[in-house]
């Protein structure tokens, strides 16, 4: 993702591009992020894997005030990339705590296996189950990054999809 400017936007320098990488690095439930996610799940009357594997987040200066984020992961999410960037700028500018974009990104999913939490009470041997709770896209108070300057670079396919 590239973005004129985006040093007043907040990104320049310090370790906002740091913060970005060790946040989104690593396997997570990216609903929050997703856009149409519940729309597309109604539609199909199935629900839809939201957990994806980022493998790594650079933020890389261009010059003249421009920056680019370059994103490697597995299998984005629609307006997965353009949510990430858009947070990461609200986080950045002070619009959003850093704890919010944590709480977003760290929560159960029920496609994640942990969907339900077991208690047991001392005094008692029955175990209660309940749904953990799960964001969703509307609980991110930021709107996607706009689309201009998003560009898909490379793909890579697996030989099995072949």
């Amino acid at each position: 993702y590239m973005c004129s400017s985006m040093a007043q936007d907040g990104l320049e320098g310090g370790g906002c591009g740091e913060a970005v990488r060790i946040h989104f690095e690593g396997k997570h439930d990216f609903r929050a992020f997703a856009g149409a996610i519940e729309r597309n799940e109604k539609k199909n009357g199935k629900p839809m894997g939201t957990v994806r594997t980022v493998y790594t987040v650079s933020l890389v200066d261009e010059g003249n005030d421009n920056y680019r984020i370059d994103f490697y992961l597995k299998g984005a999410l629609y307006k997965m990339v353009r949510n990430m960037v858009a947070t990461t700028l609200a986080v950045c500018t002070g619009k959003m705590s850093e704890e919010q974009l944590l709480e977003l990104l760290h929560h159960s999913s029920p496609l994640n296996g942990d969907a339900t939490i077991t208690t047991t009470s001392s005094s008692s041997t029955n175990s209660n189950t309940e749904k953990a709770f799960q964001f969703v896209r509307r609980d991110n108070p930021v709107k996607p990054a706009s689309p201009q300057g998003l560009t898909l670079e490379r793909v890579f396919f697996d030989d099995e999809d072949f």
